[in-house]
């Protein structure tokens, strides 16, 4: 008799465990996407306040427009998904011309992406925007300078978008 009901707890357990997995909360985590309040978005505030003001002076006499944005994290999204929607809600650029740009750090996960509006891809294509990453912003980042590199990057953003 007492076999049987240790079986029959057993049992009971296994489900109450079983049920508990199946119903844990799978809905998505909401993504943050920080509001367009400048040129310079540092959420993940990583960049000094006189650098801020730097590269938004910068900005400011370029002929097209960019963004820094910077977050803590992009997930549960990549890099890439991240940029396009954050690119959806900026709207950086002439709406017509499609002609902005998004320089994007996370600082957590030690992701960086330069995401181009359509208009200026014949400019600044992929393979430019790799090699201004390679080159100008993430030697910096790996020692922690992220005023050094940020504003490495968008001083060479502005220098091939303006030609």
């Amino acid at each position: 008799m007492g076999k049987v009901i240790l079986g029959v707890l057993f049992i009971a357990l296994c489900i109450f465990v079983v049920f508990n997995l199946s119903n844990t909360d799978t809905a998505p985590t909401e993504v943050y996407y920080p509001d367009p309040t400048g040129y310079v978005i540092d959420t993940a505030n990583i960049i000094s306040p006189e650098v801020e003001q730097l590269l938004t002076a910068m900005i400011k006499e370029s002929t097209h427009e960019i963004a820094v944005v910077t977050v803590e994290s992009t997930k549960p999204l990549n890099i890439e998904e991240y940029s396009i929607k954050l690119a959806e809600k900026l709207q950086v650029g002439d709406k017509d011309k499609d002609d902005g740009v998004i320089l994007l750090i996370a600082s957590e996960d030690r992701k960086i992406r330069i995401e181009v509006g359509y208009g200026l891809e014949g400019v600044l294509n992929d393979a430019k925007a790799g090699r201004i990453l390679d080159e100008y912003i993430v030697p910096h980042l790996k020692n922690n300078d992220w005023d050094t590199g940020i504003t490495a990057g968008i001083r060479e953003i502005i220098k091939t978008t303006n030609n």
